[in-house]
């Protein structure tokens, strides 16, 4: 929890970073750094957001009283906007590298149109996307050669797997509070990568696709 803005400057001290370089990373400037350190809440909600997803990347987590380094493997993010939020942390890894995202077990018409205009998002920042859905599937919401039809007995009819960077990703809607179990580890992510550039390798691209509503850089 985020209360002082000495947390700022101990944050910086255990990343051994000065101001100039917390702003450089933030994109916020350095006297609103400065400021911030002084007092919390003298600079818009929006800056201090900015500091907080650069500090994250870092692994840095606030708590109550202090500053400290989250060096869990296993993170379960829980709530009906679990999906969105785990997202929102693909968007802040990948935007900046144009990077991919991949879903393992996706279906999208189960997809809210919270996450179609996430996806839009995504994709509008030069995000790739690529998916391996249940063979026969003909609902693709995206271009037909980011999907593959994977065989039916390796589709799982529960929820879809995410791979991005060194996180794997398992959504879980089906318990009573909905829940993503996220982990970061880079050999468990880069396994996952490779099976599934296996199993794209061996399955066939979609001939067509029945979903009316395209994203937003699918020509129609």
């Amino acid at each position: 929890m985020l209360n002082d803005g000495k947390q700022i400057a101990a944050a910086r001290q255990l990343l051994d970073w000065s101001q100039t370089d917390l702003a450089e990373k933030s994109g916020v400037s350095k006297p609103s750094i400065i400021r911030m350190e002084k007092d919390l809440h003298s600079v818009k909600d929006e800056l201090r957001m900015r500091v907080l997803d650069t500090f994250a990347k870092d692994n840095i987590e606030f708590i109550e009283g202090g500053t400290r380094i989250n060096q869990k493997i296993v993170q379960i993010i829980e709530g009906d906007d679990c999906y969105v939020r785990l997202m929102d942390q693909a968007y802040l890894e990948l935007a900046n590298n144009k990077g991919e995202i991949l879903f393992s077990g996706s279906d999208e018409t189960r997809s809210p149109n919270v996450i179609i205009q996430k996806f839009n998002f995504m994709r509008a920042a030069s995000i790739k996307m690529r998916s391996l859905i249940c063979h026969g599937d003909a609902f693709v919401m995206g271009h037909l050669n980011e999907y593959r039809w994977m065989d039916v007995n390796l589709f799982s009819t529960g929820d879809v797997k995410v791979i991005f960077g060194n996180k794997v990703a398992y959504l879980m809607s089906w318990h009573k509070i909905p829940r993503v179990i996220l982990i970061e580890d880079k050999n468990i992510a880069d396994e996952n990568k490779r099976l599934f550039e296996y199993i794209w390798s061996i399955s066939p691209e979609p001939p067509h696709t029945i979903a009316k509503t395209r994203y937003i850089d699918v020509k129609n």
